[in-house]
């Protein structure tokens, strides 16, 4: 059990014992009980579920055309993979809304598994797409980085050669860190 179950657990035990009236207390456990699964039951809805997918494919979908602006021609043509993939995604989340769309005057147990089966596949799909695609955004990130650091060296050395500044540095440390005489 979780620290938060826990924690909400004791304090609906703690808050009933307040209440002196048994009956009360009951009535207030039950309907407790009751908006929870009605809320459990909400979450599951497939209309729910997938427009939290649909929601994850809006973010990853700007996460693509964010990353195609500083990509390499190597990390675009993997950008485009995942995009071609996201896009297989979108199209069978859409199929899915027609088949609740379809299937809104009765939604069968069965049918109502099949659809809840298809949306969290399509929500790991979209998972990994997003994680693939950041860890390109990562990498290319990293690589620039990279760059620049041996750009700033190079022209740091350069510059130290040119100037004799390393010289003086040198010396200067040295003369920082021995200790002053006493007159």
């Amino acid at each position: 059990m979780s620290e938060m179950t826990s924690l909400q657990t004791s304090l609906l035990a703690g808050s009933l014992s307040l209440i002196p009236n048994s009956t009360l207390r009951y009535l207030l456990l039950a309907l407790f009980v009751v908006s929870t699964l009605v809320h459990a039951i909400h979450v599951r809805r497939p209309s729910v579920q997938l427009r939290r997918v649909e929601d994850q494919i809006k973010d990853i979908d700007e996460i693509i055309r964010h990353a195609g602006r500083f990509c390499t021609a190597k990390d675009r043509l993997s950008l485009g993979e995942h995009a071609v993939w996201l896009l297989e995604v979108k199209r069978g989340v859409s199929m899915v809304k027609c088949r609740i769309l379809e299937a809104t005057s009765m939604l069968t147990w069965k049918k109502y598994r099949l659809i809840a089966k298809d949306i969290a596949i399509y929500a790991k799909d979209a998972k990994r797409i997003k994680a693939a695609v950041e860890l390109l955004v990562e990498v290319e990130c990293q690589r620039r980085l990279t760059e620049d650091i041996s750009e700033t060296e190079t022209i740091l050395s350069g510059f130290r050669h040119s100037s004799g500044f390393s010289a003086s540095v040198k010396n200067q440390n040295s003369n920082s860190s021995a200790p002053e005489a006493s007159v």
